[in-house]
């Protein structure tokens, strides 16, 4: 099915403000970053290695980071199909939800024979990165995807792209749905079978994002860590090490010491474990700013971490909110959180990053 680049994304961001920027990005061999370019209709770019973020960035951001997000458009789920040993996501599955939550569009990205793998792309009403996040995760947890994948502010292939590192397969739109109206993300959590915690991650995360905020007492990451399990796929394995190394502080926070021994207490707990590879790992993390405590407390939470020092936290961050908003108007915005069918309306309760 022929869909041009324009096309796509013409229709994928058709609900951008004029000051969200749309953002290309060409891969560096071996899936090193990309090399993020601005998009507008007719701009010429390059198959190899092209990709497109699923987030709008702000005015005048020159890098493709989480503090430079504006808005999520696009949710993708990736190793959709019916390639054996790639795909995780039955493509019947995904085809047989109720019409109105199908995707957009699915973009087979390798084909083998009669088989493909690809990315199921939906075309939502925006919401936040910490949203969009949020909800990918669950999706992938939930068996819709690739289990391994991070989160809202996501590269995806539109049709055209060719892989750099890859076979030359060039993707192709194989279903589209490109002009039905866009999907609410609750909506279609709730098509997904998602359980209704999946938006706790969105509180883990602004309950302590902030980039003046003080580093969490020792005790607390110590306490949030005990319960966690590495069967993480190498991408969140890094995510916890960076998150650790953000919890790094005078004290009361944790020394740089005691969080590296967490972090290699957690990582013998995988049967690739390397002492020497962990501990090189250890040393080159640096805190970023958009991977911190939260990251930990969304992991702990769904086994069933619950420490009382943490949520008096969250209860105190939110008194200080309500001072701030006025009662009124934060009564007004839960209220309205907490109609069905009104996901997005939740991010105007905190101020998020």
């Amino acid at each position: 099915m022929q869909v041009t680049l324009d096309t796509f994304l013409s229709k994928a961001f058709a609900t951008r403000q004029p000051n969200e920027k749309v953002a290309l990005g060409l891969a560096y061999p071996g899936n090193r970053g990309f090399r993020p370019k601005g998009w507008t209709p007719g701009v010429q770019v390059l198959a190899r290695g092209l990709h497109f973020n699923c987030a709008t960035f702000k005015p005048g951001a020159s890098r493709a980071t989480v503090d430079n997000t504006a808005r999520v458009h696009v949710v993708m789920l990736d190793d959709v199909g019916n390639l054996e040993g790639k795909s995780k996501a039955p493509l019947d599955r995904v085809l047989s939800l109720p019409e109105e939550v199908r995707p957009h569009s699915i973009i087979a990205t390798r084909r083998v024979g009669g088989h493909f793998n690809a990315q199921a792309c939906w075309f939502i009403q925006p919401v936040s990165h910490e949203m969009g996040r949020a909800f990918i995760r669950a999706a992938a947890m939930g068996g819709w995807g690739d289990r391994d994948c991070s989160g809202g502010m996501r590269w995806a292939r539109p049709p055209g792209s060719i892989k750099q590192d890859g076979n030359g397969y060039a993707a192709t739109v194989e279903y589209d749905r490109l002009d039905a109206p866009r999907v609410e993300i609750g909506a279609l959590a709730f098509a997904l079978g998602l359980p209704e915690s999946w938006r706790e991650e969105i509180n883990a995360q602004r309950a302590t994002r902030s980039s003046n905020a003080a580093a969490p007492p020792a005790g607390l990451v110590r306490s949030a860590m005990a319960v966690l399990v590495n069967d993480f796929g190498r991408e969140d394995w890094v995510r916890i090490g960076l998150a650790l190394k953000a919890c790094v502080g005078p004290p009361p926070a944790i020394s740089d010491a005691s969080a590296g021994a967490l972090f290699d207490e957690f990582s013998r707990q995988h049967p690739s474990y390397r002492p020497r590879d962990t501990q090189g790992a250890w040393n080159t993390f640096a805190p970023n700013g958009s991977i911190s405590f939260d990251t930990i407390v969304w992991h702990a939470s769904q086994r069933g971490w619950r420490d009382v020092d943490y949520w008096q936290q969250r209860f105190e961050q939110q008194e200080k909110e309500a001072q701030r908003m006025g009662v009124d108007q934060l009564i007004a915005a839960m209220e309205r959180a907490e109609k069905p069918g009104t996901g997005t309306t939740s991010d105007n309760i905190s101020a998020g990053g």
